[in-house]
């Protein structure tokens, strides 16, 4: 595959386009976990969605240029992204049979401000009053969501939170350290690392007494059996994963923040429609609330950025 463009000479539509693309597949590649039985562990999903993605990555990857290699720009970075991303679907993963899609998708949704956040902590980034406001009034409209101070409120639903948190963390990494990365390499070790921590899980719960691991199969050792639509699912879910991980990366190689994460209300869109059309799945009025607060406080910030400037080490 050719070398990806420099950022300076990507057309910012293609970016977005690219953003667009990957949270629609990974809001619907989300909605087909939740499909699954709720006794499918986590790992076992982990492992044979990557072995699709690696087998789709691959004729991808052996189109490339015999000069190119498929060795990192940055392995110890990518590395680190790679973990965060792990840690952001396990966490997410873990949530979805506990809590309707459309409020994970709300509550992940308040990704855009960790990353604002993020960029201001780590890169001396000015961060306006309006964007401050924003990224407050986000976390607000998250709380009401959520509503934490009800009797039905668990621990599940404080899980897309930090999902988003680590979702924004990679997303930073891959702006400032591995912009020269391959969007497809990325997402071939990406899915290296999904596949082998999965099969280490796997065999960590192995020496787990049973009664320790809970009553469902979420945290369980067992390799269950496979339907044949089960493995639809995964075939799909791979392919999903596939097109939300390269194009992900790509956007953010090649997009300003503030401008990726207004386009990132794609994933919260897709995720309220597939919460009601495959799950039936309706918001009371206090949620719809809380997700249009977070919808127009990403779009507040992002116009509040719109004029930094686009430079590694300046924005993500």
């Amino acid at each position: 595959m050719s070398a990806i463009a420099s950022p300076s000479v990507v057309p910012l539509s293609l970016a977005v386009a690219a953003i667009l693309v990957s949270n629609l597949s990974l809001a619907l590649g989300d909605a087909l976990y939740k499909a699954f039985d709720p006794e499918m562990p986590v790992w076992q999903l982990f492992f044979l969605r990557s072995v699709v993605a690696i087998g789709l990555l691959a004729p991808l990857l052996a189109l490339r240029p015999r000069n190119r290699s498929l060795r990192l720009v940055t392995p110890g970075w990518s590395l680190l992204r790679s973990l965060c991303l792990a840690g952001m679907w396990v966490t997410y993963y873990l949530a979805l049979p506990h809590v309707a899609l459309s409020l994970a998708a709300a509550a992940l949704y308040t990704n855009p401000f960790f990353i604002i956040l993020l960029s201001a902590s780590l890169n001396s980034d000015r961060v306006t009053r309006i964007t401050w406001i924003a990224s407050l009034a986000g976390f607000a409209g998250a709380l009401l969501v959520l509503r934490p101070d009800t009797d039905d409120f668990s621990g599940y639903e404080l899980l897309p939170l930090l999902a988003a948190f680590l979702y924004a963390a990679a997303m930073v990494i891959t702006r400032t350290m591995c912009r020269d990365e391959n969007p497809v390499t990325l997402s071939l070790w990406l899915n290296i690392v999904l596949a082998v921590g999965a099969v280490v899980t796997g065999l960590v719960l192995l020496a787990v007494p049973a009664e320790w691991r809970g009553a469902t199969g979420i945290v369980d050792a067992r390799w269950l059996p496979m339907r044949p639509d089960d493995w639809m699912l995964v075939a799909a879910m791979g392919l999903a994963l596939v097109l939300g991980s390269v194009f992900a990366a790509y956007g953010h190689q090649h997009g300003p923040a503030p401008v990726i994460g207004m386009f990132g209300n794609a994933y919260f869109v897709a995720g309220v429609l597939l919460g009601l059309l495959m799950f039936g799945e309706r918001p009371g009025m206090t949620a719809m609330l809380g997700t249009t607060l977070i919808l127009a406080a990403g779009i507040v910030a992002a116009r509040a950025d719109e004029g930094k400037p686009d430079r590694p080490g300046e924005d993500i």
